[in-house]
């Protein structure tokens, strides 16, 4: 998916069926309109939209100064900010300019704007003892920010602002931050119910089919964190409402007759309660804070898929496809993963009724992470499907290719409980166990079968270049479970290793399957000679570490 922005191409992301984003760096179009255009096919020649839409890209402007340099930190006060260009192109109307100081947008609209100077009110902000920057957009959102010499400092206490919410990229909790300014918690003590500061349709979606109310934890007096449950509701794009009169500054002295609940008590000073606000999280980037310039995103789910590469000629012959390894894998997620299995319309034999067979084991995908099929696939001889997981932000894997052949032979089916690629440490032993099942059609008077594993291919990862393939453990080869020492493998190396299973009486039917081997990288190994040690307080000490090592480097 490739975007062109006048003469340049920039890699885009798909964010819906009728959505992309995409990044132009600064300067890289000049200043004057631009035609945008889309490639579906990695921008090759005759494969853009005939359609463009124009952007318009202006010459950022200059910043002078912000008048007055200091402001209360609760906001509303007038400032005025001088600089240059802010006026630059008439296209871009004056409504769309808009102030900023720190991270802090004032959504109001300007109430004085032409070319050097710009009237805005001040937003709440920090008590910090260098300010905060000061910012303009011409279009209200492509903000250009002041030099360290044009800040806005703010005094005082505020109330407590909601600044992001945005899921763990795990997708196992979410985050609720505030600003810097230390609250005193909504008066939670360590976990406790979610309910002391979220609203009633907050915490309904969040609890979802669960019987228990979900539970909160803050981890600073800034940043709360919401244990999710397999059954929650709460999804990319969610509302999070904050309930009022539930925060305050850690740091506020409030009259003593006000006990310890400020929010219902006549004060003669303005309350620093916070009002109930709502923020939703990001529909498009669930794991992206919104305070922070760069982009969070989302753990990818992988697709670990078990499934034979060969299955035997028997008529009632079946194929299993087991995913469930996806849901252990790093960025499932806390709820059941959804799973899609397509055949590959080119490669696969009995298209339409492997395709009919797979949507009616499927369903909705939700939860479906072993697939078995079996009459869709007589007259066959090669199946191929594509699987991709989803998890409940809507995150996709990349589609793992599984191809099974179908042999005229009843050899027996093979499996290797393990991922497709396995990484483990050099200092560690990985037991690989091999399992076959006896084809229905085997005639004979035994049927033992016998295993023999090998390493068939290596390759460096670097540069694709072969590598040396190591040596098996004698005593497991020829067991169904193999032992296999980290240390006889190199770092940056992916092995294959195969499993071939033949009938003892039939040599020559025999079933196989493979898996990639890689090691992880281990941290360095630090060492003093000698080890603890007492020395007078007039004696030299001499230090070693020259055992130190690498567990990696094998040099």
């Amino acid at each position: 998916l490739v975007v062109r922005a006048g003469e340049n191409l920039y890699e885009a992301t798909l964010l819906d069926s009728t959505r992309v984003s995409f990044t132009l760096p600064a300067g890289a179009a000049g200043v004057g309109p631009l035609a945008l255009s889309i490639s579906l096919n990695a921008g090759d020649v005759g494969t853009f939209a005939a359609d463009t839409v124009d952007y318009f890209v202006y010459e950022q402007p200059t910043l002078f100064s912000v008048t007055p340099s200091e402001v209360s930190a609760v906001g509303g006060d007038p400032v005025v900010i001088t600089g240059l260009g802010f006026r630059a192109f008439d296209s871009v109307p004056a409504s769309d300019f808009r102030c900023r100081f720190g991270a802090t947008v004032q959504e109001s609209a300007v109430t004085f704007l032409n070319d050097t100077h710009v009237a805005c009110d001040s937003t709440w902000g920090p008590d910090d003892e260098d300010g905060q920057q000061v910012c303009v957009a011409l279009n209200g959102i492509s903000f250009l920010c002041s030099p360290l010499a044009v800040r806005l400092k703010f005094v005082g206490l505020h109330r407590p602002e909601l600044i992001d919410v945005s899921f763990h990229p795990d997708a196992t909790s979410l985050a609720i931050r505030f600003d810097s300014q230390a609250t005193n918690r909504a008066g939670m003590n360590g976990v406790g119910p979610c309910s002391a500061l979220l609203d009633e349709p907050t915490v309904a979606t969040l609890k979802g089919a669960s019987a228990a109310e979900p539970d909160c934890y803050w981890t600073t007096d800034s940043e709360l964190i919401v244990f999710l449950s397999m059954l929650t509701e709460a999804a990319a794009g969610m509302r999070v409402g904050i309930k009022a009169s539930t925060l305050w500054p850690k740091q506020w002295s409030f009259p003593t007759d006000c006990g310890s609940d400020p929010c219902n008590c006549n004060l003669t000073t303005d309350s620093l309660c916070n009002r109930a606000v709502e923020m939703s999280v990001n529909v498009d980037f669930p794991c992206d804070r919104a305070d922070t310039a760069e982009l969070e995103r989302c753990s990818v789910p992988s697709a670990l898929v078990q499934a034979p590469t060969q299955i035997g000629g028997c008529p009632d012959a079946s194929l299993t496809l087991d995913a469930s390894a996806s849901a252990s894998a790093r960025g499932a997620g806390i709820r059941p993963l959804k799973f899609l299995v397509q055949a590959d319309p080119t490669a696969c034999d009995n298209f339409e009724e492997v395709s009919a067979g797979l949507s009616a084991e499927i369903g909705d995908g939700i939860g479906a992470d072993s697939i078995t099929l079996a009459s869709e696939l007589i007259g066959g001889s090669i199946f191929v499907f594509h699987v991709i997981v989803e998890n409940f932000l809507g995150v996709r894997s990349v589609p793992a290719t599984i191809a099974v052949t179908r042999t005229q032979l009843p050899v027996p089916t093979v499996t290797i409980a393990a991922p497709p690629t396995i990484s483990f440490l050099s200092s560690s032993t990985l037991s690989l166990q091999a399992s076959a099942t006896l084809a229905s059609c085997f005639e004979g008077s035994q049927v033992t079968i016998d295993f023999e594993w090998s390493f068939t291919f290596a390759e460096h990862l670097s540069n694709g270049l072969s590598a040396s393939l190591p040596l098996l453990d004698n005593n497991s080869k020829f067991q169904p479970t193999l032992q296999v020492s980290g240390s006889s493998l190199a770092s940056g190396v992916e092995y294959t290793v195969s499993v071939r299973a033949c009938m003892r009486e039939a040599a020559n039917v025999c079933g196989a399957a493979t898996r990639l081997l890689r090691l992880k990288d281990e941290p360095l190994r630090a060492e003093i000679a000698g080890g603890d040690r007492d020395v007078g307080e007039d004696d030299a000490l001499l230090l070693s570490a020259c055992s130190s090592a690498d567990p990696d480097d094998q040099a």
